[in-house]
């Protein structure tokens, strides 16, 4: 997994109220984020665990799934180019992570904003919150 820097222009991609964030949110969140590539059937976020951040489908395929108490999974719904999961980061708006798990179906390209980060700016930024 590589990863490599992340701009302004792909970050806007996923946020429509990007322009009108404060130019100091924008930069902290282009700082903190990750652009990684990522390899068919990689676990990104098991279960309950801990709360990574917001994932951001630059290409490839995720797709989101919970366990039965028998142990089969049941896919949730997939991410495609351009889609942003919230529930990779559901403990910025629950409090507690989502027993969701979310894997790589299709190699791709994806930014990781660290939970965190989006926290502190949705709790100080009225355009996020």
């Amino acid at each position: 997994m590589q990863n490599m820097s992340v701009t302004a222009d792909e970050l806007r991609r996923f946020f429509p109220v990007w322009d009108h964030l404060a130019k100091t949110e924008q930069e902290e969140l282009v700082n903190a984020s990750i652009k990684r590539t990522v390899k068919d059937g990689k676990v990104l976020h098991e279960g309950a665990d801990e709360c990574e951040g917001l994932f951001c489908v630059l290409s490839g395929q995720l797709r989101a799934y919970v366990l039965s108490p028998e142990g089969k999974e049941i896919t949730i719904y997939r991410l495609l180019e351009g889609d942003l999961c919230l529930f990779s980061a559901s403990c910025i708006f629950s409090g507690s992570p989502l027993d969701i798990s979310v894997a790589v179906e299709k190699e791709g390209c994806l930014i990781t904003i660290p939970s965190i980060v989006y926290k502190k700016i949705m709790n100080g930024s009225s355009v996020l919150s």
